[in-house]
C-alpha cells in the first residue's frame, strides 16, 4: 500500500505541472466503457454510463499519461 501512495503521489504532482485541478486527496478510479471482466469480481455487478461532457477535463488524469510519468521519476 506504500508503493502504491508513492506513486498516487507522483501523479497528483505530475497532474498539477500540467495545471490539474485537485478537488480531493485521493483518487476517484473510474473504468471508460463496460469491463465484463471488472464485472466478473462482484455478486449483482452493476455499471453506469455518464457523458464525458458531464466532467470537468481540468479534473481527469488519463491512464494514458501514467507509464510516461512514472518512466520520468525512476
Amino acid at each position: 500500500m506504500e508503493l502504491r501512495h508513492h506513486y498516487e503521489d507522483i501523479l497528483r504532482c505530475e497532474f498539477m505541472k500540467k495545471g490539474g485541478n485537485i478537488q480531493r486527496q485521493s483518487p476517484h478510479y473510474m473504468v471508460v466503457e463496460h469491463s465484463p471482466w471488472l464485472a466478473s469480481w462482484f455478486e449483482n455487478s452493476v455499471f453506469i454510463k455518464i457523458d464525458i461532457d458531464k466532467f470537468d477535463k481540468s479534473t481527469i488524469f488519463s491512464h494514458m499519461e501514467i507509464p510516461t510519468r512514472l518512466s520520468a521519476q525512476k
